[in-house]
């Protein structure tokens, strides 16, 4: 979560999301999907969606679903491998968000 504060990771997301051959964000497509590991509170997990919509604009949502009411996680993978991957490594330092 921390890591979608800094601005220069937000620039990466968007850069990686998919583009139409113009260059341009496809409307409703999903451009990043994981989900945070572990559980909490009774059974239920958080899920961080990155999302085109209107106008070139990606729309991140955090959604708190139940374990109970999803089968699975689709096409989302834990966030500490999209998110703590080499893309993002430089930032997740800088930021001082894993131990050296």
């Amino acid at each position: 979560m921390a890591l979608l504060t800094d601005e220069e990771a937000l620039a990466r997301l968007v850069e990686d999301a998919p583009k139409k051959k113009d260059g341009h964000l496809p409307a409703n497509r999903v451009a990043l999907s994981c989900y945070m590991e572990g559980m909490f509170r009774q059974c239920e997990f958080y899920l961080l969606k990155a999302k085109c919509s209107k106008g070139d604009v990606i729309e991140i949502t955090v959604e708190r679903k139940s374990y109970e009411a999803v089968e699975g996680f689709g096409n989302s993978l834990p966030a500490g491998e999209v998110l703590g991957g080499d893309r993002y490594s430089d930032i997740v330092k800088r930021m001082g968000l894993v131990a050296e």
